[in-house]
């Protein structure tokens, strides 16, 4: 794939390794399923966790053109766009997902040429119905009466492979268009009956669907959703390379650096030793360390624990930075007590951070919502 107005090269990929912790972690949120996966199904019970490993080569257009590369796809435009508070954590917003797809599209009228979608469509009933209706209300503003396009989901032939969900979506939607097929787009042998299939604009293909070149020379458009947890919403629109009607280049800007800094305006953390940002700074100045050996409550360290050298399942030391004392006040972002029984603490930790962090800017009425993005790093399992 090429990436319209990128730097030279990159290599883009994901690994997602289908662990016990994953299955866990859906099983307790009820988002599993113990039947199969069938996106758009009417009876979509939950989705099957997958692993797979994906990697892409992408080049700027002109230098993929100028070293004569067989060019797969060509990445139009990107879309990000994050929820921001909902019903909770498994329940997304139709908000985000739309304003994700539009952002895409920097000339609206180019959604009109969308010939395939590859949804996100996790085979969950939370999942499925929402990206559906957003979808659904966003084409009908675009596309002709009576005109419909078809929609597929992956996740029915590989499972969800979490966090290569996206980009074997993307790899598909290519394949699909090198081919000149669309795939069937579910495994489901019936649809899901709350949505008007007859009525929308989309349809899912029951048998493969010929999707041969344009006979003008235009080059072939799809779009590949790709929504997570928790309402981080990305979208991207895809076409195929015709050499004679490749899209024209932009010109160059003339940028200023220092207008390209970034300022750091906030700050917030929750730390050993340190659940604030003055108390970080106070174990600072003071010159202490909050390295402990692991308490009771944690782990049994006299199960683990072995200092005459390393041995399998056993550690030489029992010696960590801990936060403790930490509780989690659930009125704050009214979470109810239940699910932060069952949830992963780091998980309030980050909402303490985040919180502090934005007061610290001037609190939240500073932030302009629409444009604010976030983006989170962290050790999952």
């Amino acid at each position: 794939a090429v990436l319209e107005g990128s730097s030279d090269q990159a290599i883009v990929g994901g690994a997602s390794y289908c662990k016990s912790d994953s299955l866990v972690l859906f099983s307790a949120a009820q988002a599993g399923s113990n039947s199969g996966s069938c996106p758009f199904g009417q009876v979509a019970d939950g989705l099957v966790t997958a692993e797979g490993y994906v990697a892409l080569v992408i080049k700027k257009l002109s230098r993929a053109i100028a070293d004569g590369d067989r060019i797969r796809a060509v990445i139009r435009g990107l879309g990000v766009a994050s929820d921001g508070k909902g019903k909770s954590l498994w329940a997304p917003r139709q908000e985000g997902q739309v304003l994700a797809v539009e952002r895409a599209y920097p000339d609206p009228a180019d959604i009109a040429r969308i010939e395939y979608i590859e949804a996100h469509a996790p085979s969950t009933p939370v999942g499925d119905a929402p990206e559906l209706g957003a979808l659904s209300r966003l084409m009908s503003r675009h596309l002709p009466a009576g005109r419909q396009i078809p929609i597929g989901s992956v996740k029915a032939n590989i499972g969800h492979t979490l966090e290569t969900a996206g980009i074997a979506s993307l790899v598909k939607v290519v394949l699909a268009m090198e081919h000149g097929v669309i795939p069937p787009g579910t495994t489901a042998r019936q649809l899901n009956e709350e949505f008007d299939w007859a009525g929308g604009p989309f349809r899912v293909p029951a048998e493969p669907l010929a999707w041969p070149a344009h006979a003008d020379g235009s080059p072939r458009c799809a779009a590949v959703n790709a929504f997570g947890i928790g309402g981080l919403n990305v979208h991207v629109s895809l076409a195929e390379h015709v050499p004679a009607v490749a899209p024209p280049r932009p010109a160059p800007r003339v940028e200023d650096p220092e207008a390209d800094a970034i300022a750091i305006v906030g700050a917030g953390c929750v730390l050993p030793g340190a659940l604030t940002l003055e108390a970080f700074f106070d174990l600072l100045d003071r010159g202490e360390t909050a390295i402990t050996p692991v308490s009771a409550d944690r782990w049994d360290s006299s199960r683990a624990l072995d200092r005459s050298g390393p041995r399998s399942w056993h550690t030489t030391s029992d010696l960590g930075g801990f936060v403790r004392d930490f509780v989690y006040d659930w009125r704050r972002h009214k979470v109810p007590p239940k699910q932060i029984a069952a949830a992963n603490p780091l998980q309030f930790m980050l909402l303490e951070a985040a919180d502090a962090a934005r007061k610290d800017c001037g609190g939240p009425a500073s932030l302009d919502r629409v444009r604010t993005g976030v983006v989170v790093g962290t050790l999952f399992g």
